[in-house]
């Protein structure tokens, strides 16, 4: 419903959690350790995500995120000297990979562009990590994702590139001058 230019401002599941989370006070958080940190959910989960983030040409802004979380685990335990054991169970959340292949990617609500899709992934990573050390926040990721959603809309002004669209396989159905089962297709926004 909140759309700039032909895109959604806020990712709509992102905003729906944070909103309930809000409202709901205390009765309402979003567990770190849901998905559990097995290693063969972590293996699925990134096996499946890079299918669909190949051919959504999104896998840069989770494997942005993922590095830009990862170093600054890395920075603090090594400044705080903490043993790797923990940055790296850290890591290791399904809530983690679930949120940079699954939550950030979405091709409506992200820049479009590599570099600003990159810088956008290292802010929400930055903030996260800022929101989770300094006030132990639930769902830091999440929030960080939510309040810099307007970062996207301001990235892709300031370094344009080609929107993204999902292609239909079949080619020439495609065609936004043929009527599809009768009905036109409504027209896209897209900036030169």
């Amino acid at each position: 419903m909140i759309r700039y230019r032909g895109k959604h401002l806020f990712n709509p599941a992102c905003i729906g959690i944070v909103t309930v989370s809000l409202i709901g006070g205390s009765s309402a958080w979003v567990s770190p350790g849901q998905w559990g940190q097995a290693p063969l959910f972590g293996a699925f989960a990134i096996g499946f995500a890079a299918l669909v983030l190949s051919s959504a040409k999104r896998l840069d802004i989770a494997l942005g995120f993922l590095i830009g979380f990862a170093a600054m685990l890395f920075g603090r335990a090594l400044y705080l000297g903490d043993p790797m054991a923990i940055p790296i169970h850290q890591l290791q959340s399904g809530a983690l990979l679930v949120f940079a292949f699954f939550m950030i990617t979405d091709p409506r609500s992200t820049p479009d562009s590599r570099i600003a899709r990159l810088i956008f992934a290292f802010a929400i990573a930055a903030l996260a990590a800022w929101l989770s050390w300094e006030y132990h926040f639930r769902g830091a990721m999440l929030f960080a994702l939510a309040a810099l959603a307007i970062l996207s809309p301001v990235l892709d002004r300031l370094l344009p590139a080609h929107r993204f669209q999902w292609t239909d396989p079949k080619g020439p159905r495609n065609d936004p001058e043929k009527p599809r089962d009768g009905l036109r297709p409504r027209p896209q926004l897209v900036r030169s």
